[in-house]
């Protein structure tokens, strides 16, 4: 299994989550495409193949789109569909070359209902949906398939920080 995480210090704990071997981590931002097919490349070197790509980047910038930055827009849209779409992009061929391989894009929910405050990150994962569906199209004669996710609100780094009422509403709307 391979991580990638923008994070050193989040190899420990990836490794011990997954308990996979082999495993490789690496260290990189999901924005930067050269560094994505580096990653890719390295990944099939020690690793032999790719079989599964599970595209799970993602961050916030919550604001009503009034108060928006283009720069919180740009972030965010940045992250979440262009990270995503260049480990996608550096992964295809190997994943063809084989004939097989599934990939999966963690969406959001947002991103098929909309959410106040969230313009941005509803767009990506909505972007995310688009794309999924345009790569399975793409992809699937060459043996590979391509699903999305899209939870409600999930305990993870990026919702810990949220107030209690926040979480309490969105799980109610989930």
């Amino acid at each position: 299994m391979a991580v990638v995480d923008r994070e050193p210090a989040g190899e420990a704990a990836a490794r011990d989550a997954c308990r996979c071997v082999p495993f490789a981590y690496f260290a990189a931002d999901v924005r930067d495409h050269k560094r994505a097919e580096e990653v890719v490349s390295e990944a099939l070197a020690r690793l032999g193949r790719v079989d599964f790509l599970v595209l799970n980047a993602g961050i916030t910038r919550d604001r009503v789109s009034w108060k928006m930055s283009e720069e919180e827009w740009d972030e965010v849209i940045a992250v979440n569909v262009k990270g995503a779409f260049n480990y996608t992009r550096a992964a295809i061929p190997a994943m063809r070359r084989q004939g097989s391989g599934a990939i999966v894009f963690i969406s959001s929910i947002n991103g098929l209902r909309g959410k106040f405050g969230q313009s941005n990150y509803a767009a990506s994962k909505a972007a995310m949906v688009g794309m999924a569906r345009s790569l399975a199209l793409e992809l699937g004669p060459s043996g590979i398939t391509v699903n999305v996710v899209a939870p409600g609100m999930v305990r993870t780094e990026m919702s810990a920080g949220l107030p209690a009422e926040v979480v309490e509403r969105a799980r109610s709307e989930s």
